[in-house]
């Protein structure tokens, strides 16, 4: 990912699988590292939904199972962010959410804890929150 980023002239497209098959069974996969060295306000994050969806019932990524034959794993997931106890937003504030990804604030009503927010993220679209406390939601 370092030499396509350093290399790039005008525009640089960044796609991320968040988890891909290996040995046939799904594994979750870390953001590289270079991401965080990417200035935020060159961004324009765009997040397109996923074409599929697991069966229901299915096991979910991240759990470890043991393959016939094989070892358990174990299971992995990454850290958790620990969750925000009182944001204070502004209209133009970027954000970053866990589950829509980076966005914009467009609209404010109410103030602190019963505060609700409007906010643009891209092809996710525009989505309504109450920032009452533990919003998986970051100010950038």
């Amino acid at each position: 990912a370092y030499v396509g980023i350093t290399r790039a002239r005008e525009r640089l497209y960044l796609s991320r699988a968040i988890v891909r098959s290996v040995f046939g069974a799904p594994s979750t996969n870390p953001p590289s590292r270079f991401l965080d060295e990417v200035p935020a306000e060159l961004i324009e994050w765009r997040r397109s939904a996923p074409e599929r969806s697991a069966p229901v019932g299915a096991l979910g990524f991240g759990r470890g199972r043991s393959a016939p034959g094989g070892s358990d794993r174990g299971s992995w997931r990454p850290a958790q962010k620990p969750l925000a106890a009182s944001i204070s937003l502004a209209v133009g504030d970027r954000v970053s959410h866990d589950k829509y990804g980076l966005g914009t604030v467009v609209a404010c009503d109410g103030v602190g804890a019963r505060a609700n927010v409007a906010i643009d993220f891209g092809s996710s679209g525009t989505v309504r929150l109450m920032l009452i406390g533990g919003v998986p939601l970051q100010k950038l």
